[in-house]
């Protein structure tokens, strides 16, 4: 058995609609306002990559280390790193504003 995730993706994108809808069959989630994010969790190797394949792990070593500590052995995460203020709305800024603390 490899540990290896058999195939790469490329992130869902977002699609902009004038108000939430149910209907069977559709799963749609809340747009956060971050950075898209490609996670691949093969064996003890963890991998993200931003939407536009850069990888970005060393920039989020924390989810990197978060995701090397769950059980699956492969794993393919595709979501949003995102940075949520006191009233958990997310906020852009406070993203760039960690990103930046981490650089210097």
């Amino acid at each position: 058995m490899t540990d290896k995730v058999p195939f790469r993706v490329q992130p869902m994108l977002a699609t902009l609609v004038p108000q939430p809808f149910d209907r069977p069959g559709w799963v749609y989630e809340e747009k956060f306002d971050g950075f898209r994010m490609l996670t691949y969790k093969e064996g003890s190797s963890v991998s993200l990559l931003s939407r536009d394949g850069k990888d970005r792990t060393q920039t989020y070593s924390n989810i990197a280390a978060a995701i090397a500590k769950l059980p699956d052995r492969t794993l393919l995460l595709d979501g949003e790193v995102v940075a949520f203020d006191n009233r958990r709305v997310s906020r852009f800024q406070l993203l760039q504003e960690a990103r930046s603390l981490m650089r210097s």
